[in-house]
């Protein structure tokens, strides 16, 4: 799936897994650690799953990749300063692991450059495990988009409250 969409994900990671009651205001905390890195390793996890389904790419390279840069930066911004370091865990997990597989692809396409491509760590990138359809299940892939879009709007809502904890700025 398209970056942006995993970045989508991150935020239903983050406040579906966050217990805002918990975190307290100290620069670190037990919690806070356990959190983030638990919504890492769950942002990871998830984007093999939606990997794995059936997607095309509504959107080109390049205004995925410039989107996805200005929703992680702009997420960070606007969230409680108690939240960044589990937000920013949160959203890295849930690019990292095309971070880590496409990253030469990307910047030999941006930059024209010619660096030797690897091969892909994680499994859903491999082709007999990737759910990319590329002229075909545009049907499937719609659905299973606005699906998800669904999903992390009712995660969001059910836990609204701590929604509004994450995203309400405390200075």
């Amino acid at each position: 799936m398209n970056l942006v969409f995993h970045i989508a994900t991150g935020i239903g990671v983050v406040v579906s897994l966050t217990d805002t009651s918990r975190v307290k205001e100290k620069a670190i905390n037990k919690i806070k650690v356990l959190t983030g890195f638990f919504v890492f390793i769950v942002a990871v996890i998830l984007h093999g799953v939606l990997d794995y389904i059936p997607h095309c790419y509504p959107l080109n390279a390049k205004p995925d990749v410039i989107l996805c840069s200005v929703m992680f930066v702009s997420l960070i911004f606007v969230t409680n300063r108690r939240f960044k370091f589990i937000m920013f865990l949160a959203l890295l997990g849930s690019i990292f692991p095309d971070l880590i597989d496409h990253s030469t692809l990307i910047l030999n396409r941006f930059l024209r450059l010619n660096l030797p491509m690897g091969t892909k760590l994680f499994p859903w990138h491999w082709e007999g495990y990737s759910g990319s359809l590329y002229h075909q299940g545009w049907l499937i892939s719609t659905i299973n988009h606005i699906a998800l879009l669904i999903t992390l709007l009712i995660i969001c809502w059910q836990r609204r409250l701590d929604f509004r904890t994450i995203f309400t700025k405390k200075e």
